[in-house]
């Protein structure tokens, strides 16, 4: 599976919805792909580690 990153998810998301306002893709597949981008974009955000200066130091 390709790695994406949150700019490319944002993409997506913006191309899924403008699909569902041309009607070429019904409320069901709209929402169950946001969804799904949803989940990809926590698990980007979980797998990120915080750099720099760690709090309380």
């Amino acid at each position: 599976m390709q790695r994406l990153t949150l700019a490319q998810l944002d993409d997506l998301s913006r191309t899924i919805w403008q699909a569902h306002a041309a009607e070429t893709v019904t409320d069901a597949e709209a929402q169950g792909l946001a969804e799904a981008l949803h989940t990809r974009r926590n698990a980007i955000r979980e797998a990120v580690a915080p750099v720099g200066i760690p709090l309380g130091v």
